[in-house]
């Protein structure tokens, strides 16, 4: 019986091999057959399509013609301050590249920033349509420099179509500052000396401690000079310096924020314990003087913080503003 049984499965297994071979070979024939008489085979496997890869930015293309002054010689012109370099081309009245200058001075080392250094593009690039393909192509129009007359350096021309390009470019200097400092006077310094007093105690004060001291002993609080004795009981004040010092630029900021308030006093002074971190007390007059500890920065009534190397250029930038309200 078990014979029996064996036999039948061996002829059940070999008859099914046979089938599945003879099938295969025939699907095989069928797919050749359809090939070859050009009709679609349902189980060929298309290729995948090429994608075109994806650019962020028009490619570069060869410059073409955009203005009879075209090919004019590239000018390089060149912006410079104490604290950063930038070249400029005519071509386009782009940025070829920009470093920082301070950090070679004090570091002894090559510059900490090369921007767009080694680029084949110039930073700021302009791309317009081709009118023959409408494909982009970059501006090599070699814009014309106009003479600075003004502090500024431009670069002014017309595009194919007609339309007028204009761009300008300023670096900030200290120039300005000198200009406003001139406006300070032996009057103002005189002036302004008790005001030294109170901000050099308030800047020699631990950060919070006034405002700890104001809460703890609110009945009692009445002028900054309270808590810097009661920390240090042989604090001596600092003194002013002489107003040739400070007309020379070269004073720290808390020797020259006095006398510029005795210049502009609809500029208020807050400190911590006066609304220097309130955004209600900031944004009480169009612009203010924070101080936080030995800091001083400037600030506008939206709550804009303006910062600088000193306060001889945040001054000239408050009056450039100001001037023109």
């Amino acid at each position: 019986m078990d014979r029996k049984h064996l036999a039948l499965g061996s002829l059940c297994l070999a008859g099914a091999f046979a089938a599945f071979y003879w099938n295969a070979t025939r699907a095989v024939q069928n797919q050749n057959a359809a090939l070859q008489a050009g009709a679609p085979s349902s189980t060929a496997v298309a290729a995948p399509a090429p994608v075109a890869p994806v650019v962020n930015r028009p490619a570069p293309v060869a410059a073409a013609v955009l203005a009879d002054d075209a090919f004019q010689p590239e000018v390089i012109k060149q912006l410079k301050n104490p604290v950063l370099a930038v070249r400029l081309t005519s071509q386009g009245g782009r940025i070829l590249d920009a470093s920082l200058l301070e950090h070679a001075a004090q570091q002894g080392a090559a510059a900490l920033l090369e921007f767009n250094k080694g680029a084949t593009d110039a930073a700021l690039e302009i791309y317009i349509p081709d009118p023959a393909t409408a494909k982009p192509v970059a501006v090599r129009l070699a814009l014309a420099a106009v003479a600075s007359t003004d502090g500024w350096t431009r670069f002014a021309g017309k595009l194919p179509d007609g339309t007028t390009l204009t761009r300008a470019y300023r670096l900030r200097t200290d120039a300005a500052a000198k200009d406003y400092v001139q406006e300070f006077s032996a009057f103002h310094h005189e002036a302004s000396l008790h005001d030294f007093y109170n901000l050099s105690m308030v800047m020699d004060c631990l950060p919070a401690s006034i405002v700890i001291y104001k809460h703890t002993y609110k009945e009692m609080f009445n002028d900054p000079s309270q808590v810097m004795y009661f920390h240090q009981p042989t604090y001596k004040r600092p003194r002013q310096l002489e107003f040739a010092n400070i007309v020379s630029m070269s004073a720290r900021d808390v020797n020259v924020l006095p006398i510029i308030s005795q210049l502009k006093p609809d500029v208020p002074v807050l400190f911590e314990h006066t609304g220097a971190c309130n955004s209600t007390a900031c944004s009480a007059a169009p612009w203010s003087w924070l101080v936080i500890h030995r800091h001083i920065v400037l600030c506008d009534s939206n709550g804009k913080y303006y910062v600088a190397k000193n306060i001889y250029v945040l001054f000239a930038y408050l009056m450039s503003k100001t001037d023109s309200q």
